[in-house]
């Protein structure tokens, strides 16, 4: 009886991985420039999220947050989400309530624990400059903090429309420098290790 119900609570969790993943393609799929970025930020943040101590469950709950922590954009128009040119003021104050949708999405998911935390802070900053709601340090959990540095990790490293990727010599400068401000000091030092050991790799 209790290998059955093992068996049963891992095809349940290998189905709710399957779901994630999915979803994480039709977000990347609507968005032409960002093709995989959700797959690569989730990645990232599995390997600093490790890199810091998590694990086990904890680790898991981490990388599902991080694979949909762009589901808001599912609700931004298409205009908008692949302007080739810079956005104007009005159509960037729309852009950022992804941010809000995307915990609308989320939230009281109970077999996706903590999967609305990326989606709904993931542009807040250290400082409490960011949004949605300019929350600062300790205000939000550890996750929060890796999934937003992977999530700049992957747009500094990515060709954009706008431009081309940045090199690892500048990634870790621009890290370094916002340390403490953009971003979590210690989410900062995992991911500096990571870069110049090679464990995380840039183009």
């Amino acid at each position: 009886m209790e290998r059955e119900v093992r068996a049963t609570i891992c095809e349940a969790r290998q189905l709710m991985v399957s779901s994630v993943v999915a979803i994480s393609q039709m977000i990347d799929e609507k968005d032409r420039y960002t093709s995989e970025h959700s797959h690569r930020v989730a990645e990232y943040a599995r390997l600093i999220g490790a890199h810091m101590g998590f694990a086990g469950e904890e680790l898991d709950s981490l990388y599902r947050s991080a694979l949909l922590h762009d589901i808001g954009k599912i609700a931004v128009p298409d205009a908008i989400l692949n302007k080739p040119s810079r956005l104007t003021d009005e159509e960037f104050d729309i852009m950022k309530q992804h941010t809000v949708w995307g915990r609308k999405i989320l939230e009281g998911l109970e077999f996706l624990p903590q999967a609305d935390c990326g989606a709904s802070y993931h542009h807040e900053r250290f400082d409490g400059k960011g949004y949605p709601a300019g929350l600062k340090g300790g205000q939000l959990p550890e996750m929060v903090w890796i999934i937003s540095v992977a999530d700049a990790l992957d747009a500094m490293g990515s060709d954009r429309c706008y431009r081309g990727h940045c090199d690892r010599d500048y990634i870790i400068g621009e890290f370094r420098k916002l340390s403490g401000t953009q971003f979590e000091p210690a989410a900062v030092k995992a991911v500096v290790e990571l870069l110049k050991s090679g464990e995380i790799a840039v183009q």
